[in-house]
């Protein structure tokens, strides 16, 4: 961190916080200090003998502000506790968040990653290091929170038989200081400013290579940077990669074999871990060989054999892959080299629906959808910026030295992510927008994970450590996106049309009731309720096309049920009995995107509007016609006059000439 600032700073005697904290930055605590941030010791004036330390965010870096209320008081044994934050004014009028913290007992297991330490022994790992660190993971899943922040040099002992404490974990984006070696297969592709709030899962995944470094005294990996370590780890498999050089003791292989299964569903959960540490019996399943190729596909001077190492080649060279994703021997060769027909399939359904489909679709979004398609764990990639679905928060502050220059996104990058498939831990089936996980948060022992959402832009700032997203519209399942979306709708200012919104249905058409999804109709009375029933059926048939199951058939006829407003435009009893028809075949097959275009068909309403424009026309013009001839009066009348003069003067004339 820049400490210009902080040079006449020093010059001040009173660098308060809160009224109660000294902070003092000539104190420097670098050992206490995560990547990207300063740290500094701290007075507390109304307990001086109470160890704090303050850590302040580098400049563009998020902290995690939502978990500091619910970490202060819930005082987790074991992790190190937020006292006090705010802003802390500069001598130079400057500001910067500043975090107070208890200050943990001793120094960090380990001082550098590439340096090690002596092998730990097996009954002070498990007694020291394992077991409190099960209890800390415990709570913070009560809390629904993760650490992420688990490695050798964020792990403190004063003594030993004295438990280690976890570190910091609030004063930077989750996973940002993780290298990539204590990173899942999925989350360590992802940019580290975007990795993710992440689950339990992850957690347990860097305290297994912990507790695999710790037990050997040395890093396997040491010489070789992230990118290289990827490789290894996605070519080799976790384990495998950590373990090459020399074996853990055989009493850890089954834990650690369990912990650093790459696949989501064999990776253990925590009731897992606490059953082999209370009986070391458990074991792990092998992990399955990765799928490999009979013949290598050629890429920015590789031969690949893997998806994702060719997926992870094409994101790192986006302007060279960019004509990959367009030709067709990249779906060949993963057909007939890899013998994958379902994601052949995928990869064609793909260039298909960017040739023909009903909108647009540029080479950066095909190529998004290709890795998407080719890697359905990986992040969401776009232009070099790879970003876990619940990372997109804190990437979003504003640009920092601190990290690496990427390529301006999309107009929104939350949309960027609906149309790529926001990532899951979960493997899952292929698909051209592959299908993810949607669950609520759950247990510590599963592995589901939440997805991002958005609705508008009017309150992307009122989360400290979100600012991409509004906490109204932080949706736990797709249930409760049905169950918000009203409460949306009634809000003048937080329309479902806005022009930041991400999953949203069409925009509106100023040629009244065009689009049945989002037009306003003053002459229609039924406008918003059928904009909101229309949208919330749009939104499900997003959330099922993402998270299955294929066929909703009873939530698909609780909405056919409720057509009737969305139905009282349409002016054709003949047009009116076909869209019936139609809604009433996809709510019997449960596809919920069937019931939307059933509604939503823009030729249907077309040949509507204009039946009824020319109807409308011939019943005015037949009514001029009518109220013209009752204005005017009776000729009868007028006749019998003029006949009876007639009359009248002839028998005048008559009488005359007798």
């Amino acid at each position: 961190m820049d400490r210009r600032g902080w040079d006449m700073e020093l010059m001040h005697d009173a660098l308060m916080l809160g009224g109660r904290y000294r902070i003092d930055p000539a104190a420097s605590l670098p050992a206490l200090a995560p990547p990207g941030t300063a740290a500094c010791g701290v007075r507390d004036l109304k307990d001086p003998g109470r160890p704090l330390y303050a850590v302040i965010p580098g400049p563009g870096l998020a902290a995690r502000a939502r978990l500091l209320e619910p970490l202060r008081n819930a005082a987790i044994p074991g992790v190190v506790q937020p006292v006090h934050w705010g802003i802390l004014a500069r001598a130079d009028g400057g500001s910067a968040f500043t975090i107070v913290m208890t200050r943990p007992a001793g120094n960090p297991l380990w001082a550098s990653l590439s340096q090690g330490a002596a092998p730990m022994p097996l009954s002070l790992l498990m007694a020291d290091v394992l077991l409190p660190a099960i209890t800390a993971l415990a709570e913070l899943a009560m809390q629904r929170a993760s650490h992420r922040a688990i490695r050798p040099t964020n792990l403190f002992l004063d003594a030993p038989s004295r438990p280690a404490m976890l570190g910091d974990c609030v004063s930077t984006p989750p996973g940002y200081g993780q290298p990539a070696l204590f990173e899942t297969a999925e989350s360590m592709l992802a940019d580290p400013v975007a990795r993710g709030d992440g689950i339990l899962a992850d957690d347990l995944y860097a305290l297994g290579v912990t507790l695999l470094l710790l037990a050997t005294g040395r890093n396997p990996l040491a010489r070789l940077d992230d990118h290289a370590v990827r490789l290894v780890k996605l070519e080799a498999g976790s384990f495998a990669a950590l373990t090459a050089d020399r074996r853990p003791p055989g009493e850890l292989s089954p834990m650690l074999r369990g912990l650093l299964a790459d696949e989501a569903e064999s990776r253990w959960s925590l009731d897992e871990l606490v059953a082999w540490a209370g009986s070391g019996k458990l074991t792990a399943a092998q992990a399955a060989p990765a799928t490999t190729a009979s013949r290598p596909f050629e890429f920015a001077g590789h031969r690949h054999r893997t998806a994702r190492t060719l997926a992870l080649a094409m994101a790192e060279n986006w302007a060279e892959a960019r004509s990959v994703a367009r030709d067709d021997a990249l779906a060949t060769w993963v057909g007939r080299a890899l013998r994958d027909e379902a994601r052949q399939k995928a990869l064609i359904e793909c260039r298909r629906a960017a040739r023909n489909g009903p909108r647009p679709v540029g080479e950066d979004l095909l190529l998004s959808r290709t890795l998407a398609v080719l890697d359905s764990a990986a992040p969401v990639r776009v232009r070099g910026f790879a970003a876990m679905s619940d990372g997109l928060g804190g990437a979003s502050p504003r640009p920092s030295a601190t990290r690496r220059a990427s390529p301006p996104l999309p107009r929104s990058s939350p949309a960027a992510c609906s149309a790529t498939g926001s990532s899951s831990r979960r493997a899952s089936a292929p698909g051209c927008t592959a299908s993810r996980k949607w669950a609520p948060r759950s247990p510590p022992s599963s592995n589901a994970r939440l997805p991002a959402s958005a609705l508008s832009g009017a309150s992307m700032s009122s989360i400290p450590d979100c600012p991409a997203l509004a906490r109204e519209s932080r949706a736990m399942a797709p249930i409760q996106c049905r169950r918000c979306w009203p409460r949306w709708t009634r809000s003048s200012n937080n329309r479902p049309t806005r022009r930041r919104s991400t999953v949203m249905p069409r925009r509106s058409s100023r040629r009244g009731c065009r689009g049945w999804s989002t037009a306003s109709c003053a002459t229609c009375p039924t406008a918003p309720t059928r904009r909101a029933l229309v949208a919330e059926i749009r939104l499900l048939a997003y959330a099922q096309s993402r998270a299955g199951p294929e066929s909703l058939p009873a939530l698909a006829g609780h909405y056919l049920a409720r057509l009737a407003p969305a139905l009282d435009c349409l002016h054709s009893r003949l047009l009116l009995e076909e869209v019936q028809h139609a809604a009433a075949a996809a709510a019997g097959r449960g596809n919920l995107a069937g019931l939307a275009e059933a509604l939503d068909d823009s030729r249907m309403r077309r040949r509507d509007e204009g039946g009824f424009r020319t109807a409308r026309a011939h019943w005015i013009a037949a009514g001029q016609e009518i109220a013209a001839l009752e204005a005017a009066a009776d000729p009868r009348d007028e006749l019998a006059r003029l006949f009876g003069h007639r009359a009248a003067a002839r028998v005048a004339s008559i009488a005359a000439g007798a």
